[in-house]
């Protein structure tokens, strides 16, 4: 039981890391179009 909650976290821990990622991402290439506009 124990051991089912624990892999249970890690995956939804591993789930958010790979969303915020995909966040990080997104807000870099807005940043840089941002960037490109100005220029």
């Amino acid at each position: 039981m124990k051991f089912i909650s624990i892999s249970k976290l890690l995956r939804n821990h591993k789930e958010k890391k790979v969303r915020w990622k995909l966040l990080n991402k997104k807000i870099k290439a807005i940043i840089f179009d941002n960037c490109q506009i100005r220029q």
